[in-house]
């Protein structure tokens, strides 16, 4: 989400920002961009304390749609076959253990290849 996300830190027991009162910590203010006038809503406590939601909710606030990679419908399509066929086995999971890692060093291979 380049351009349409900026994420700033200030300690706020440190500093005073003109007319917002930071009634807890850790606060996360959202603005709409270009509007910095007021905050569109206040993010704090429990709101805080998961990743997901944070991020679920700064995408709703901001309407910002998801980014999906080529290929991701697919990725996730064999993802959730290999897990219905690892329930599917009523012995050791090491099978399934081994696999899953020949399958990783493959795709370690591959995002390495795009990193040069």
């Amino acid at each position: 989400y380049e351009g349409a996300v900026v994420l700033a830190k200030i300690d706020g027991t440190q500093n005073e920002v003109e007319n917002i009162q930071i009634r807890g910590f850790p606060t996360v203010l959202v603005y709409a961009k270009g509007k910095k006038e007021e905050p569109a809503q206040e993010l704090d406590g429990e709101q805080l304390t998961d990743t997901a939601k944070i991020v679920k909710t700064l995408k709703k606030m901001l309407a910002l749609e998801d980014k999906k990679r080529p290929g991701e419908e697919e990725y996730q399509a064999a993802a959730k076959r290999f897990k219905v066929a690892v329930k599917g086995l009523k012995k050791s999971l090491v099978p399934a253990a081994d696999a899953l890692n020949k399958a990783s060093e493959a795709i370690e291979a591959l995002a390495a290849k795009e990193e040069l």
